[in-house]
């Protein structure tokens, strides 16, 4: 009895005697190689996933600029929409605001306040009705005013987004006096 025991304990199991064999095939352990399981191929193909997702081609720029500069879906949406509202370039926006304010809501420089990092008087001149720092730093109505004068500059430059992105920077009277001058209005 005592050596059924000992038989019984070190003898397999059924499922394990009469399963699969674990490792790799005998043919392949017999010539003395073995197969590495390779892990399934990484397909990246974003038309796929607009597919996948349904997501509409905005939506699509949106998660783009998000991903590029490393900004929250809510504040790309934010720029991408006053953008386009003001009839500007999506990616001339976006450039912008990174140039201005590196996407800081809060951005304050010498007196420039904003993502576009607009004046007082620049944003009153456009919008009469705002009057208080703490209403520029609201990123809706900062975009508005900033992207409704860049708008502007490009325009009194009879669309030379060069210039007007220069006079936005510089103001306008400084490009014009260059210009007359026949200087680089950049340096």
């Amino acid at each position: 009895m005592v050596l059924g025991v000992v038989i019984g304990l070190n003898a397999p199991s059924v499922p394990s005697a009469l399963g699969p064999r674990v490792g790799p095939p005998d043919t392949l352990r017999l010539a003395g190689r073995v197969a590495i399981p390779r892990p399934p191929p990484v397909v990246e193909a974003p038309y796929l996933e607009r597919v996948v997702e349904r997501k509409s081609p905005r939506e699509v720029a949106i998660s783009g600029f998000a991903d590029r500069y490393n900004i929250t879906e809510t504040l790309a949406t934010t720029i991408h929409d006053a953008a386009v509202e003001a009839g500007i370039d999506p990616e001339l926006g976006f450039r912008l605001v990174r140039v201005e304010s590196v996407f800081d809501v809060h951005a304050v420089g010498r007196g420039a306040v904003g993502l576009c990092q607009l004046m007082p008087g620049t944003a009153r001149a456009i919008d009469p009705e705002v009057d208080t720092r703490r209403e520029l730093l609201d990123p809706r109505t900062n975009l508005r005013l900033g992207f409704t004068n860049l708008r502007a500059m490009i325009e009194m430059f009879d669309g030379d987004v060069r210039l007007g992105v220069i006079a936005y920077n510089r103001g306008e009277v400084a490009v014009q006096r260059a210009l007359r001058r026949g200087r680089d209005p950049e340096n």
